[in-house]
């Protein structure tokens, strides 16, 4: 009988330590502010989404704006571990990727959406997986990079000679060398600086990123072409996620995948409305073929460098095709 009182309050002991139990801090870093699109309508609403759904377990807490990691060295605090999560992009890592800079080819798809999924579907079929072997990858998806937003008109190849272009990639870099421009390299969020001093005449970025940066501001004409894309990530720690208990690792998968990255490319592939007093330019037949032709080389140079890059195209090219015969969801 004098045995009850104390198993009672053993059971309650138990209780109340599983009741404190603090959830599993994670820390996803992206390098831009907590007030653009792709950190608050995709970083910040994972997280959201991924700690209510943990059942407090987890408790994602996002590191916006460059406090722990910038566009620079995002990948490698990743591997670190000083953040577990985070957001960043491919362009510069193009050399760790290689078959996965597919997707900034020249001239084969403008619409980030479907570019986004069929680069995931050809990640998760093992096409180029052991490039990840580093790290998780939560989504992989991409920014439509071949816009043309400039100072003065572009309307022809004729007016592109001699014009100086911010690139953030050497995809970028490559196609306005071949287009008769200057790329400087220069990173999305310096930008709008870049474009105010005149020290660029335009840039090549989407239109998610147009506003995002404010580029509107110090652009006037706009020359819908499609040059490439630029490839994206949200990456995870492979040690951070080891340490998880098994339902916290479910967690986090049920919540990655295809269905983030059609939200991701979804938000990347936003157009906004009419800008009063801007000008948008689209190519004429004639011209897009001179286009193509002028960047032909880099596709022909990607496929002779690239490791299987003629197995890898043939299989991009017919994923795009089986997403473009989708209902967009």
């Amino acid at each position: 009988m004098r045995l009850a009182p104390l198993a009672a309050l053993i059971a309650a002991l138990a209780t109340t330590s599983v009741a404190r139990a603090e959830p599993t801090l994670l820390k996803f870093a992206s390098p831009v502010p907590l007030t653009t699109p792709i950190t608050a309508g995709g970083v910040a609403a994972w997280a959201k989404d991924v700690s209510e759904d943990s059942a407090g377990a987890l408790n994602v807490q996002v590191f916006a704006g460059g406090s722990i990691a910038t566009n620079a060295n995002i990948y490698d605090r990743i591997l670190n571990g000083v953040a577990d999560l985070g957001f960043g992009l491919l362009g510069g890592l193009a050399a760790q990727f290689p078959r996965t800079s597919v997707v900034s080819l020249p001239f084969e798809e403008s619409d980030s959406y479907r570019i986004s999924i069929a680069m995931w579907r050809l990640y998760a079929a093992g096409m180029f997986a052991d490039e990840y072997r580093a790290v998780e990858p939560i989504a992989l998806f991409v920014f439509p990079g071949g816009l043309i937003h400039t100072r003065k008109p572009v309307r022809n190849l004729a007016d592109m000679k001699g014009l100086k272009f911010a690139a953030e990639s050497r995809a970028n870099a490559e196609m306005l060398t071949l287009l008769g421009a200057a790329p400087i390299t220069i990173t999305p969020p310096d930008y709008y600086v870049s474009l105010q001093r005149g020290v660029v005449d335009g840039a090549i970025i989407g239109w998610a990123q147009v506003t995002t940066f404010k580029l509107e501001e110090v652009t006037q004409y706009h020359l819908e072409v499609a040059l490439s894309a630029s490839p994206a990530y949200f990456f995870m720690n492979k040690d951070s996620l080891a340490k998880l208990p098994d339902a916290a690792k479910a967690t986090i998968r049920r919540h990655s995948g295809e269905p983030l990255v059609r939200r991701l490319g979804a938000i990347t592939g936003r157009v906004p409305p009419p800008i009063p007093g801007h000008e948008l330019v689209k190519l004429s037949a004639a011209e897009t073929a001179q286009w193509k032709a002028r960047l032909a080389p880099i596709t022909e140079d990607w496929l002779q460098k690239t490791p299987d890059g003629a197995r890898v195209l043939a299989a991009y090219r017919a994923e795009l095709q089986k997403v473009q015969a989708e209902p967009r969801s």
